[in-house]
């Protein structure tokens, strides 16, 4: 049993190996991904100018990485005390 599988058996997950559906999750990686860079051509068509495309690039992920963000000082200041009276002073 490989540390994968057993993991799996942990959680209590069924692995299924099946060539066809495993040839399905392939078909879905390869048209989700064409989706989603033709999204990004369109974007880039549309707004016409790099600063305005990385602009909207930044809008899409600051949500994602400033939640990361401040999770992981909530995170670090339960740990230290340190953490503690760092982030008081950024507040």
């Amino acid at each position: 049993m490989t540390p994968r599988s057993f993991l799996a058996f942990l959680l209590g997950i069924h692995l299924d190996f099946k060539p066809e559906h495993v040839f399905a999750i392939g078909v879905f990686i390869v048209l989700g991904s064409g989706l989603l860079s033709t999204f990004s051509l369109a974007v880039a068509c549309l707004v016409k100018t790099r600063e305005r495309f990385m602009g909207i690039g930044q809008a899409l992920t600051m949500p994602l990485f400033s939640r990361v963000m401040y999770l992981s000082n909530r995170q670090q200041a339960h740990v230290s005390p340190r953490g503690r009276k760092n982030q008081s002073a950024q507040l």
